[in-house]
């Protein structure tokens, strides 16, 4: 295969790999504020909210 025609495929799998990074950052910030909630939380609630809304810009610029 040239290597001009792997680089889409490439760039593409990276793509997929961050996005699946940041949900799973997204995901982890949910537990964070779930135990920021019930008074459990290793972070204080302020910094939590502001990597969830880092994560969000991240997804959706510009919302």
């Amino acid at each position: 295969m040239p290597e001009s025609s792997r680089r889409p495929i490439a760039a593409s799998a990276l793509a997929a790999s961050l996005d699946a990074l940041v949900e799973a950052r997204i995901a982890a910030r949910r537990r964070d504020l779930a135990a920021a909630e019930r008074g459990e939380a290793k972070a204080p609630l302020r910094a939590i909210i502001r990597r969830m809304c880092l994560a969000h810009d991240y997804i959706h610029p510009g919302d």
